[in-house]
């Protein structure tokens, strides 16, 4: 009999699921186009502001249209994701014996710090630290059955959904953002005071026991039913074992996409019909955000069950080949992403916030990613894992670990 490899040792990159960072690098996108929406439209913007850009009313359609197939969707197929690939990773560390729990809380504990770094000195909207707080919380419900794992998802979700609604309820007020003052941070400040804004940004979210959008509760648990309903597709290879899935996502497909049009469209009606936010609208619309929050799920799964289908395809797989190294190095890109919003939208950069639409969001966006997909390839061309990838392993495993490929 063979001894098991020492579980301190890093796992060797063979054998990835290659559709798994397929769906990573199509998600980042996705992420990114939101975030750069979000950060030059509305974050620090108000209503006159936007409005003076140029081609404010073709702007808005992008918008309109943006929010309704790509807001929400995208951090859901990543959330959906994370927990899939927890599965993964808890599956190959297991079998190299005892100590993978340890392993995987070194890991969580490292992106932790990443992200509470990555929120105050680059980006205000980090979503890493809470990536990391609930993966050890996967740990704990490693060996809860997969009924637990489905039926928790399912429950949270729910309350997630009539959160705007016992918001209303309980007649608590969301405190309006100073947008006067980040505004003047972004484009005026120095970088000590773009610090500032963004450490004031994360205390607020932190510490915002509310049931609103905005705070802590609606974050963590929104993340938490995903990270589980991905665990719980991991356990069950969705997305590994294709072959043995795919009459499943070609049955499913058009359901999934059909429904998650109607409930986002939802969402969208209340803005351009009756010009209010679904979770700020007060009782009974509040309870739409039910809907609403269904749709998401149904869109985000019709993207990912509608890419699993296409790379059953040879032909198109060769298409979506180009988003795996995209994949691979997620963190990496992500955390590039951030890096450009520092230099592209502020002062202490190149200060376009206040200048750029939504039209010049896209085509920013596009940009951008098209490059990352140039440079991803190139990069593990010659590497082993991205820069990140690669740092966050040496600091799992406490040395310094190969990069350059075999």
């Amino acid at each position: 009999m063979t001894r098991p490899e020492s579980p301190a040792a890093p796992l060797a990159t063979s054998g990835r699921h290659e559709i798994v960072d397929i769906l990573r690098g199509f998600a980042l996108f996705g992420v990114l186009l939101s975030n750069v929406l979000w950060t030059t439209q509305e974050f620090a913007l108000d209503d006159a502001q936007r409005a003076a850009l140029p081609l404010h009313g073709a702007s808005e359609i992008v918008e309109l249209f943006a929010l309704w197939f790509v807001g929400f969707k995208f951090y859901t197929i990543f959330s959906i994701l994370f927990g899939l690939g927890f599965a993964i990773q808890l599956e190959r560390l297991q079998r190299r014996g005892p100590g993978a729990a340890a392993t995987y809380v070194r890991r969580s504990l490292v992106l932790l710090a990443i992200g509470i770094a990555h929120s105050v000195f680059l980006w205000f909207g980090d979503i890493l630290q809470f990536y990391a707080a609930l993966g050890l919380v996967l740990i704990l419900l490693r060996n809860r059955s997969d009924r637990f794992l489905s039926g928790s998802a399912i429950a949270i979700a729910l309350f997630v959904g009539s959160m705007p609604a016992l918001h209303s309820m309980l007649g608590s007020e969301t405190a309006s953002p100073d947008k006067a003052a980040r505004f003047t941070a972004m484009t005026e400040g120095s970088y000590l005071d773009v610090i500032r804004m963004h450490w004031q940004f994360q205390v607020a979210t932190w510490s915002d026991a509310s049931l609103s959008q905005d705070g802590f509760a609606y974050w963590i648990l929104s993340i938490l039913w995903k990270f589980l309903f991905g665990f719980w597709l991991g356990r069950r290879r969705v997305f590994r074992d294709l072959d043995r899935h795919l009459p499943v996502f070609r049955r499913w497909w058009k359901p999934a996409l059909g429904f998650g049009i109607f409930g986002n469209g939802v969402l969208v009606a209340g803005i351009v019909v009756y010009e209010v936010w679904l979770p700020e609208a007060g009782l009974p619309a509040n309870l739409l955000w039910l809907v609403v929050e269904a749709g998401i799920l149904s869109l985000a799964l019709a993207y990912m069950l509608g890419i699993a289908i296409l790379y059953a395809k040879r032909r198109a797989r060769r298409a979506l080949d180009a988003l795996a190294p995209v994949g691979r190095m997620a963190l990496t890109n992500y955390l590039t992403h951030s890096v450009l919003y520092l230099f592209l939208f502020n002062g202490i950069g190149l200060g376009w916030l206040g200048t750029m639409n939504a039209i010049h969001g896209l085509l920013l966006s596009i940009a951008i990613f098209g490059a990352q997909i140039f440079v991803s390839r190139w990069w593990l061309s010659r590497f082993e894992f991205g820069p990140m990838e690669w740092m966050w392993r040496c600091l799992t495993y406490g040395r310094r670990l190969p990069i350059r490929s075999r």
